[in-house]
């Protein structure tokens, strides 16, 4: 049977993190597939297959910042040399090293690198990315990104950055969009919740992420405030942590908004936040293909998105299957949540169409009909 590794840096609660647990709780019924972490950190192990085998980098070797990279590329190579994996998978930047490093050491291996964000933003953004990273990136870890045999981006825009910018050559890259589990979906998002009263004689706008520069949920607050002083039976829901947790909680008491703005911290189950919610809103600075738009669909709740880099105009059908706002029009932005709490019949039927849409393009047996042709794929190239 062929050997997979799925190989991600830990069980944090990121995107990647869901992307990767689902697609190898999918893989495991067509091969022997084994997880790979580099530290056992975070909330979302528990999403995993019991039955599935957890390789922790982390557990015998140095932990000194300045040289685990070396250590843990090294120990990962021997597990490769040992386990006789086939066909590694890598979602995300830091273990695309990880797996290349092991190519070089392993010449039968096989790999699948992939990015999920767009790079010539991303890597400028200091909340998301050191200036020594940066430099890492565009002088040595991308350089090696032509010697995988397979290189998965979600979208086409970060296809053409990465073509465009960064000299990846086109043959290698294929667009894969992220799974779903939708099962999961409808079955969390009509849990109880427990820790917040939706009053049914008011309507809630709500937005998900880390509290980071690059969510810009100050953005969100203020287009909210300016729904506000128009409808005065509107509340914002903002689920996630980060460090600009303050700032937001004293942004909204200077707005005179603290009773109005509920920022309700992580949510293992976002979705039935989501599906009780009237709007969801996505203000992001930038993004890759953001996968809570796809679970938002699933929720039957009403999307409002502004044209950021990249993802929301490759999701979103105007007025079809949600709501396209141009980057940074928050004017635009509060007038189609006015116009939507008031004519919600109208828009059910963006909401119907969007549940459509996301059931079959994001489901996890087109997805990983994909990841299967093209292990097939490979499994077949000497």
């Amino acid at each position: 049977m062929i050997k997979i590794d799925i190989f991600i840096s830990n069980f944090g609660n990121l995107g990647a993190q869901r992307v990767a647990i689902n697609m190898a709780n999918f893989l495991k019924s067509f091969y022997e597939v084994n997880f790979v972490v580099l530290d056992m950190n975070g909330p979302f192990k528990n999403y995993l297959m019991n039955d599935i085998n957890i390789i922790n980098l982390s557990a015998k070797n140095f932990n000194i910042p300045k040289i685990r990279v070396f250590t843990r590329a090294l120990a990962y190579s021997n597990y490769v040399k040992t386990n006789k994996t086939n066909i590694a998978i890598s979602f995300s930047p830091i273990t695309n090293f990880y797996i290349i490093f092991a190519k070089f050491y392993n010449r039968r291996l096989k790999t699948i690198i992939q990015e999920h964000a767009y790079p010539s933003i991303a890597l400028k953004d200091r909340g998301n990315a050191s200036l020594l990273y940066q430099l890492f990136f565009k002088h040595f870890l991308v350089k090696f990104y032509n010697k995988t045999d397979i290189f998965i981006t979600i979208a086409n825009a970060i296809k053409e950055d990465f073509i465009n910018n960064y000299n990846v050559r086109s043959n290698l890259i294929r667009i894969v969009r992220n799974p779903l589990d939708i099962h999961n979906i409808n079955t969390l998002k009509n849990e109880e919740i427990d820790d917040f009263v939706f009053n049914k004689e008011k309507k809630y706008l709500i937005g998900v992420g880390r509290l980071s520069t690059q969510k810009n949920f100050k953005r969100l607050i203020d287009i909210f405030s300016k729904v506000y002083k128009i409808n005065k039976k509107v509340e914002l829901i903002i689920l996630g942590d980060g460090s600009l947790y303050d700032y937001l909680k004293d942004y909204s008491t200077k707005l005179g908004l603290k009773n109005k703005i509920h920022l309700l911290g992580f949510k293992p189950n976002p979705y039935k936040y989501i599906a009780k919610s009237d709007i969801f809103c996505l203000t992001s600075d930038w993004e890759g293909l953001p996968q809570v738009i796809a679970e938002t669909m699933i929720c039957r709740t009403l999307i409002i998105a502004h044209k950021c880099k990249s993802g929301p105009e490759e999701m979103i059908s105007n007025n079809e299957t949600g709501m396209l706002v141009e980057y940074d029009d928050i004017d635009d932005f509060a007038n189609k949540i006015i116009f939507s709490l008031e004519h919600q019949q109208e828009i059910q039927m963006i909401v119907e169409n969007a549940y459509k849409f996301a059931t079959n393009e994001y489901s996890l047996e087109n997805i990983g009909s994909k990841y299967l042709e093209i292990i097939e794929e490979l499994n077949k190239k000497k």
